[in-house]
């Protein structure tokens, strides 16, 4: 008789840590998808006249930031941080510095893409 209550109680305790257990597992199929950001970039490189000179960049006339400008050798050493990200579509980039226009062009830019401005 307790030889039956003692087994009846390992398989209990067995039957509980088992339900236990896969309960706090997640069990099935789960599916998740990540996709790339709806953003672009652009990059101003420039040779010995305006590198490392700061210019003031416009996008779409309402969007206006700072950038540095890297020499254009260095553009192709993973662009030393000097990505800069906008919202891909057709985009008016004008490129000012000490108020003098130095680059003033409406262009087009996809998903991912990178648009290399040289000065």
């Amino acid at each position: 008789m307790k030889r039956r209550n003692l087994f009846s109680t390992i398989w209990i305790v067995i039957i509980s840590c088992i339900c236990i257990s896969l309960t706090g597992c997640r069990t099935g199929s789960f599916s998740t998808s990540y996709g790339k950001g709806d953003r672009a970039f652009i990059s101003i490189i420039s040779g010995k006249q305006y590198r490392g000179k700061t210019v003031q960049v416009f996008i779409d006339g309402k969007t206006f930031f700072d950038v540095k400008v890297i020499n254009e050798k260095q553009s192709t050493e993973k662009h030393n941080g000097s990505l800069h990200e906008i919202h891909p579509g057709k985009r008016h980039v004008e490129i000012r510095y000490k108020d003098k226009i130095l680059y003033s062009k409406t262009i087009f830019l996809s998903s991912q893409q990178t648009k290399i401005i040289r000065l």
